[in-house]
């Protein structure tokens, strides 16, 4: 098999870098520390400690442990231990690692370590220790900040910069609160942002620390958003530092979308409490909840170099003189009317059968054509056919993105916006039905999203993407495509790798290579998981090795399946992958029952032990599937053809002519019993007249 040309695959930004590294034992003379308990080993030098945890470094989801560096003992680092089951954003170390940024934490390495209380691989990312602490601990009352200098100072200012080089690198931190802050220094003069990688972007986000749009979301559908996001997530966290607490402690997460909708997001933060005059201004920008007026960075640091603006607030929502209830809340405007069609289903279309809720929208919104939109839809859902659930469905979330288009997608109970599908596809798939998500593409929900959008959204040709290849149920595509497709640093969930935080190809190959003394040796290497795996870090270049393993006759599929295991042997670079070589050699026996030649397929049989003691899939592939062996094979098949077909004129001729004698003998054996039978009766005449 000749080796694939290059090929660059085309990558989402926040899909596109790092391979993980695998972590490797303890090498030399390195010795564990003792009374601390096993470490597992990243990258063959950090030992993190599974019971020496640093609660005081902790995320919300990924948890902090104390790590040492056997090249470097002074180093004061920790590890963040990523769950098995979260989509992380390490492809994205590189860019941070390589960076001259200062204002946020740096990862000094990452990979997969074997962590006992999972009791599997998981991913870690190693940081430099930040000497000076936590900025505010959740819980905790903060002394805040008297002097709003100081606040700009040390906050404001650095963290705008930090803002501005996450933007160059084509990101956003997405993780900007005072929990998530640290003072770099024991004099407490520098801050810096915490990890922004261990987690899906906005996941651990309190809804308080995020706009109206990505609150509604559940943390996983969030999406990575623009500086707007994190400006807005400083300006949270300065009326965090400025009072020292929680500006609405009360307020449950509904309760805040709500008022945040009716109110405005700067009424609600700050509304009820007393704001130095000189920071209202930048807090009415970074806090507006319309994102054509809402600050960028140049408005910002317009504020910082001393130019005082007047930030447009936006209006508020148009409100109906008396709301609506749905279910045990009163909803007076459409955007909150959407929360309570999503929360409450059923409810909602009980609600607009009996025709109340489209008067009111009709006369107290003063909103006929949105009236008119509920009519056709509930028209809609009595004409339709099939599951009568899905339909529901279906026009609940169409009516969502009517009465709410700067909204997010809902349907059955998930409500995400379309960059953050991702994550929030994994969480389905991983929960084990993805039914759910696959009716939002297939049944258009996200092309109803994308019309309501002022803008045109480049992500719309990724989703066109997702349908396409959920439309194809053959390997490399279906579900299992749009899960690799979509999460980048997701593990393999072939359950044929299970447990070893596969991530990049080289891992995957290395891994079935192992695992191949284990399995079952009729069982083949490549499921639906590793197909789409492959696929998503090949593309097109598979394309033709999946066609032939979607062929109805086995033989071509082991032959398919065997060409795209050699290309990933090729294209990682690895040389011998004796346990791999020697599973496929016993799947390969379809594929040479297609020879005719029993002697060549002996031969081919005798050589495979051989092969598999050389590791390459790709000998096994050429000696199995060798085009002039494959000609000979023909062609002696065809000289045989001709050779019977010629002995079996041979021996038709000798039969017929063997047929004609016997035929001839036949008949003159006839006419002597005939003309023996006429002489015995002419001879019975004569004696009897003679004697008469």
């Amino acid at each position: 098999m000749a080796p694939p040309a290059e090929q660059i695959v085309d990558v989402e930004a926040d899909v596109a870098e790092s391979p993980a590294e695998t972590a490797t034992p303890p090498q030399g003379d390195a010795k564990v520390p003792a009374g601390r308990g096993a470490p597992s080993v990243l990258a063959g030098r950090y030992l993190i400690f599974p019971g020496r945890p640093a609660p005081d470094l902790d995320g919300p989801t990924a948890k902090a442990f104390h790590v040492e560096d056997r090249k470097e003992a002074d180093s004061k680092l920790f590890a963040l231990i990523v769950p098995p089951d979260i989509p992380d954003r390490t492809n994205r170390g590189d860019s941070l690692r390589k960076s001259s940024l200062s204002g946020a934490l740096k990862p000094i390495e990452w990979g997969a370590v074997e962590w006992p209380p999972y009791g599997q691989s998981c991913r870690a990312v190693v940081y430099e220790r930040p000497t000076g602490g936590r900025v505010m601990t959740p819980g905790e009352r903060h002394p805040g900040f008297n002097n709003t200098r100081d606040l700009q100072r040390l906050f404001i200012e650095p963290i705008v910069t930090t803002i501005r080089e996450f933007h160059v690198m084509g990101m956003t931190h997405r993780g900007i609160r005072p929990d998530n802050m640290f003072y770099a220094d024991t004099g407490r003069q520098r801050v810096i942002l915490g990890d922004c990688l261990a987690v899906p972007p906005g996941y651990d986000q309190p809804i308080l620390f995020e706009t109206i749009e990505r609150g509604i979301c559940q943390p996983a559908g969030r999406g990575a958003g623009d500086t707007r996001e994190d400006l807005y997530a400083l300006g949270v966290s300065m009326v965090f530092l400025l009072l020292g607490l929680d500006p609405v402690p009360r307020l449950s997460d509904e309760e805040l979308i709500d008022r945040k909708i009716s109110d405005g997001s700067y009424a609600t933060i700050c509304g009820s409490e007393r704001i130095p005059v000189s920071l209202l201004e930048v807090l009415r920008g970074v806090l507006s909840d319309d994102p054509m007026e809402s600050w960028g960075l140049d408005e910002i640091q317009l504020w910082i170099d001393g130019l005082r603006m007047t930030p447009i607030q936006r209006k508020a929502v148009k409100k109906a003189d008396r709301g609506f209830p749905v279910g045990d809340k009163e909803y007076d405007n459409l955007r909150t009317l959407a929360l309570g069609f999503s929360r409450h289903p059923e409810l909602a279309i009980k609600t607009l059968r009996e025709g109340h809720l489209i008067r009111w929208v009709r006369r107290s919104l003063d909103s006929p054509d949105i009236a008119v939109a509920m009519e056709s839809a509930l028209t809609d859902l009595d004409a339709a056919k099939g599951d009568r659930q899905r339909a529901e469905a279906e026009m609940i979330a169409n009516l969502c993105l009517r009465l709410d288009p700067e909204g997010p997608i809902r349907y059955k109970g998930m409500a995400f916006l379309p960059e953050g599908i991702g994550p929030v596809f994994a969480a389905e798939m991983l929960r084990g039905d993805p039914k759910d998500i696959i009716d939002v593409i297939l049944r258009g929900i996200h092309k109803n999203w994308f019309r309501g959008q002022a803008q045109a959204q480049a992500f719309e040709k990724r989703l066109d993407a997702m349908e396409k290849w959920l439309r194809a149920p053959v390997l490399g595509s279906g579900p299992e495509r749009c899960l690799y497709e979509f999460n980048f640093t997701l593990p393999c969930q072939s359950p044929l790798v299970a447990g070893r935080h596969v991530t990049d190809l080289s891992e995957l190959i290395r891994a079935l290579d192992t695992v191949a003394e284990d399995v079952d040796p009729k069982k083949p290497p490549v499921d639906r998981h590793v197909a789409a795996f492959i696929a998503s870090r090949l593309g097109n270049e598979v394309d033709a090795h999946l066609a032939v393993m979607a062929d109805p006759s086995l033989d071509r599929q082991v032959l398919g399946m065997l060409s795209l295991l050699a290309l990933v042997q090729w294209r990682t670079g690895i040389e011998t992958l004796y346990g791999l070589t020697r599973w496929m050699g016993g799947q390969v026996g379809p594929a040479l029952e297609t020879y005719h030649s029993r002697q060549r397929r002996h031969d081919i049989e005798r050589d495979i032990p051989k092969l598999a003691r050389k590791g390459s899939l790709t000998e096994l592939y050429n000696r199995i599937e060798d085009p002039e062996a494959r000609q000979e094979d023909y062609r002696g098949f065809l000289a045989a053809q001709k050779s019977f077909h010629e002995a079996e004129e041979d021996i038709n001729a000798v039969q017929s002519r063997a047929l004609d004698r016997a035929t001839m003998e036949e008949a003159a054996q006839r006419v002597s019993a005939v003309v023996a039978v006429i002489f015995t009766i002419f001879a019975s005449i004569m004696i009897f007249l003679s004697r008469n």
